[in-house]
């Protein structure tokens, strides 16, 4: 599986790495949240959303789903933006929590 780590700095990306991306799995990319008071929030989900996009992304893994968005219509909204391209969310601080 093609899997993209999004966290809110290295240390999240680092433990995603080491405990949560299966051996068969390969990581093609990663990144961090900028800062949330700037005008793009979220903007270190665009690369992963482009990687998506053209069809080279399996799943996003991220350190926690707040991440996505400041509450639980943003966060569906992220969803169903990844899950238009095929893209799972999973994630890392909810064992067993993910969408398809």
């Amino acid at each position: 599986m093609r899997v993209w780590l999004y966290g809110c700095n290295a240390q999240d990306i680092r433990a995603m790495r080491i405990h949560c991306v299966g051996s068969a799995d390969t990581v093609i990319g990663f990144s961090t949240q900028k800062d949330r008071s700037g005008p793009f929030p979220r903007a270190g989900l665009a690369r992963p959303m482009q990687a998506a996009m053209r069809g080279e992304l399996d799943q996003l893994l991220v350190s926690s789903l707040s991440l996505l968005g400041d509450g639980g219509e943003q966060i569906g909204e992220m969803k169903k933006a990844f899950e238009t391209y095929q893209v799972s969310i999973k994630s890392a601080s909810s064992s067993g929590s993910s969408s398809s």
